[in-house]
């Protein structure tokens, strides 16, 4: 490997004029711009950023544009976590999870979809190694200062293999086994009617609060986190509603 050495700050900077604008391609208008809009809860900003992309450098382009594309994908469900169907012919569909922290505990928080003949309805999934007892409430603030609560309908309480470290007595401070043990795994679901999940998608989510024994825990997010993900989350499962489920399968179907 070659190593460079300046003698000063200003070889630096000239070599860097030279070589930055050989190196990086140029970004098209078009393309800033469509991940600009993929930001669909950001309205504002994104008219000021489409606004001044004329104005902008060529390695301001660069570097926003990387930093557009960071921030349209985090937490964006891109497929479906599951998609069966179950008793009286439901179709039930859920994306993948989104994990996240709240306070000193994770939680991992999904979107389903129960679809029937006659009926359809969404619920919010909320699953976590933290105990979650029955008709546990979730506070959720959105950004137009409304309070959302939803109570949960059922919980299920299973077991997970946990990675568990036990140090070797005699042994130095690195001396240890690496096992795994059970530990119980907490899935709670809350109904989410129409036009809660619209004000959800219209106003976003910014603060959460889920009940925890005689407390709470609570997690502020200025990004609006969760609530770009159940929009997104939201357009999947009715996207993949439009198609026939993989598990219906005739008896005849390729015999």
């Amino acid at each position: 490997m070659t190593r460079l050495v300046f003698s000063s700050p200003t070889d630096y900077s000239k070599l860097t004029k030279i070589l930055v604008p050989k190196l990086l391609f140029k970004i098209p208008y078009f393309l800033i711009v469509l991940a600009t809009k993929r930001l669909v809860n950001s309205a504002p900003l994104c008219v000021s950023i489409i606004r001044n992309l004329q104005t902008m450098t060529f390695k301001m382009r660069h570097i926003l544009y990387i930093l557009l594309l960071i921030l349209s994908s985090c937490s964006v469900p891109k497929q479906v976590g599951w998609d069966r169907v179950e008793e009286g012919n439901v179709r039930h569909i859920g994306s993948k999870s989104m994990e996240t922290k709240i306070d000193n505990a994770t939680y991992n928080i999904s979107l389903t979809v129960f679809s029937g003949a006659k009926s359809k309805y969404y619920c919010l999934l909320i699953s976590s190694l933290w105990r979650i007892d029955n008709n546990n409430i979730v506070l959720l603030k959105i950004g137009n200062g409304e309070t959302i609560k939803l109570i949960s309908d059922n919980i299920n309480k299973g077991q997970v293999d946990w990675p568990s470290y036990s140090p070797i007595i005699g042994g130095n401070s690195n001396s240890g086994i690496l096992t795994t043990k059970k530990a119980d795994y907490y899935s709670s679901i809350y109904s989410l009617d129409d036009y809660v999940l619209r004000k959800i998608e219209q106003y976003g989510v910014y603060k959460i609060r889920i009940e925890f024994a005689n407390t709470y825990k609570e997690q502020i997010w200025k990004n609006d986190k969760l609530g770009r993900y159940l929009k997104t989350a939201h357009e999947l499962l009715e996207s993949q509603l439009q198609m026939p489920s993989s598990s219906s399968k005739s008896i005849e179907q390729d015999f």
